[in-house]
């Protein structure tokens, strides 16, 4: 294996040492106030202008005294006075040396002269529920002392690496290190073992399913029969899916078995295997307790099999339930309606589902209710596209939405001038806190002000400040790009007036300018970019997710680095993607290469959330399906309620 360059010497580089960004400008910290809209204390700012300097708050709070600590840390470590630095954050206090930020530093200083002891430190953050850049910063930490002692024959942290690697979807590069372990000599058997185990895993993930299979085939414990129930589901095999999968319910006994039969019938009818699944519905009746929806489920099997006349009798029962589970059923029984060409009645269950609550299947059926007063489909009704919602009037309006962003980027809002002093600072933490917000942000240091708001929730409990503050709080977060803190300080305020102009739009105006950016050279509708944005992160640019996607639109860092091979951009640091223009950037380039790959909305998005391989495959597997129903019945869950959430 390659030898790494010192932890030590990587921890310069992640916290961007002026010597390192003077010789490579791509490892250079992004500039304070970088993004295309800026604001300060009293309007925006462009780029180029640079806002004043962090100003001092007297009596600092919690987060405060640490970012003053991880700051004074930092900048001895950035003179490489090592020793110094480790002393340093052993004499903090215990309510400032267990947060992650500084304990992360604290086990890049140890890694060298004490691994277990760093390992230890890393694990605590990495387990820990924050999700932020000093998450991800540890988590590069660790990926690289796991590099170091796997350099030096340390098969454990060569096990430990790998599986790492395979956590953040790093999959081709865990794969080769594997390969190369399994041909060393010295391999202990318990490792090997594992490491085969694990190969066939990461080979599912890469899409060679043929290897995968020949590993688990012929084995009968529960995990091996799991995998190859999910192999087959890869390949559109439902039949031989749910075999596999009744077969490892049959190794439980009780609820576990009734939990995993569950799946078995989820699977069978989203395979369009109704007899089956009435089969397995008689032999197990509690699994009608378990499916409530079981009827609703059944009526879709009977769709996926072509069947629309089998399929009315299951659904009806299902329209007369409230909510969403009505609606949807009301919309796929004016599916199989249009599909017997029994446009009238049809027509009735979809105006009905589109009156229903605001959703996914309201809009469909408005699409369809529009599709249907044009032109009467015929036969071939049942393969119409999802176009023609994202084309009708309650679909994305892209070029109002585009005129919309153009415009609120030209008339910002005028800020009042809040003055050196903070209103009504109050006496205890939260006083300090409001106080600090205000201070930051009347240096123009919009970061740390939000940082402070995000780090001190007894400022975002009803009752505190007055209403006045509130809503100047609430503004700054909007404009700020934390829609979440925006909401959350407005929910005790009471009347119309409580909620700012800026959130009545529902996303934040600070990435307006990028979304409209996106549309002009990408062609992505603002409300899709911005859809996109509030499922992944909800606009939270800091967001890490457990596999380490990363930023507004979560983009993994094997995926942000092909993008930026494509883009021209070379080599991108992993903390590059937290910066909201190249993060939305990357995002819609990758959205807009998916959109022209399928050429559909809810193809490109189930693709970018579930990988355009497992797509394509299950496409060339149901070939002539509906594209409602397609997503109706993907496979995985997760992809499939992204798709919902997003349209």
């Amino acid at each position: 294996m390659r030898r790494p360059l010192p932890l030590l010497a990587f921890l310069i580089l992640a916290l961007g040492c002026p010597t390192f960004a003077a010789a490579d400008p791509i490892l250079a910290p992004p500039a304070l106030g970088s993004s295309p809209l800026f604001f300060g204390p009293l309007g925006p700012t462009r780029p180029g202008e640079n806002p004043p300097a962090r100003a001092d708050i007297p009596n600092p709070t919690l987060h405060g005294r640490r970012s003053a600590a991880y700051d004074r840390a930092v900048g001895l470590i950035r003179q490489e006075r090592f020793q110094e630095a480790l002393a340093f954050l052993r004499r903090q206090p215990r309510d400032l040396r267990d947060w992650d930020g500084l304990r992360s530093l604290e086990a890049a200083l140890v890694s060298q002269d004490s691994p277990p002891q760093a390992l230890l430190l890393y694990d605590r953050i990495l387990n820990s529920k924050e999700r932020d850049m000093h998450w991800a910063r540890a988590l590069g930490g660790y990926r690289y002392l796991l590099r170091d002692l796997s350099g030096k024959g340390d098969y454990a942290a060569r096990l430990r690496l790998i599986k790492c690697l395979a956590s953040e979807w790093k999959n081709h590069e865990a794969r080769e290190i594997l390969a190369q372990t399994l041909l060393e000599e010295g391999l202990p058997d318990d490792i090997r073992k594992e490491l085969e185990s694990f190969g066939a895993v990461l080979s599912v993930r890469v899409g060679e399913l043929a290897l995968a299979r020949s590993h688990f085939q012929g084995k009968e414990d529960r995990p091996s029969l799991r995998w190859l129930s999910t192999i087959a589901l890869r390949e559109g095999d439902f039949k031989e899916a749910a075999r596999y999968r009744r077969a490892a319910a049959d190794t439980l006994k009780g609820k576990q078995r009734l939990a995993e039969l569950v799946k078995v019938l989820d699977i069978l009818c989203k395979g369009g295997l109704t007899k089956d699944a009435l089969a397995l519905l008689v032999e197990v009746p509690e699994l009608k307790d378990r499916v409530p929806a079981w009827s609703y489920y059944l009526g879709l099997s009977s769709l996926v099999e072509g069947k629309p006349e089998e399929a009315l009798p299951f659904l009806e029962p299902e329209t007369a339930r409230e909510g969403e589970r009505g609606q949807r059923a009301l919309y796929f029984k004016g599916r199989a309606l249009e599909t017997l060409l029994r446009h009238p009645e049809a027509a009735v269950a979809y105006a009905k589902a589109a009156n229903g609550a605001y959703g996914y299947y309201g809009l469909l059926a408005k699409g369809r209710e529009s599709y249907l007063e044009g032109r009467a489909p015929g036969p071939g009704a049942t393969s119409a596209s999802m176009a023609t919602l994202l084309l009708s009037p309650s679909g994305l309006d892209s070029d109002s939405m585009a005129f919309y962003l153009w415009l609120a980027d030209r008339v910002p809002h005028p800020w009042p001038d809040i003055g050196a002093d903070p209103p009504s600072a109050g006496p205890g933490d939260s006083g300090r806190a409001r106080a600090a917000v205000f201070l930051h942000w009347a240096g123009g240091d919009r970061e740390s002000a939000m940082d402070e708001l995000r780090h001190a929730p007894q400022l975002l409990k009803p009752g505190r400040g007055s209403e006045s503050e509130v809503k100047l709080l609430s503004l700054m977060a909007a404009y700020s790009g934390e829609p979440y803190l925006a909401v959350k300080l407005m929910q005790g305020l009471k009347g119309e007036g409580a909620f700012p102009l800026t959130m009545r739009w529902n996303h934040p105006p600070a990435y307006g300018s990028l979304i409209l950016e996106a549309y002009r050279v990408y062609g992505i509708p603002p409300q899709l970019t911005l859809s996109v944005i509030r499922t992944e992160s909800a606009f939270q640019r800091h967001a890490v997710s457990r596999s380490n996607a990363r930023g507004l639109m979560q983009l993994l860092p094997s995926t942000a680095q092909r993008l930026a091979t494509m883009l021209g951009d070379g080599q991108i640091r992993e903390e590059e993607l937290f910066e909201p223009s190249l993060n939305i950037r990357y995002g819609a380039h990758y959205l807009a290469l998916l959109l022209g790959s399928f050429g559909e909305p809810a193809l490109a998005l189930a693709s970018y959330n579930g990988g355009p391989y497992n797509v394509m495959t299950l496409l060339r597997a149901r070939e002539g399906l509906p594209l409602d129903l397609f997503v109706e019945t993907f496979p995985f869950s997760e992809t499939a309620n992204y798709v919902r959430t997003v349209l």
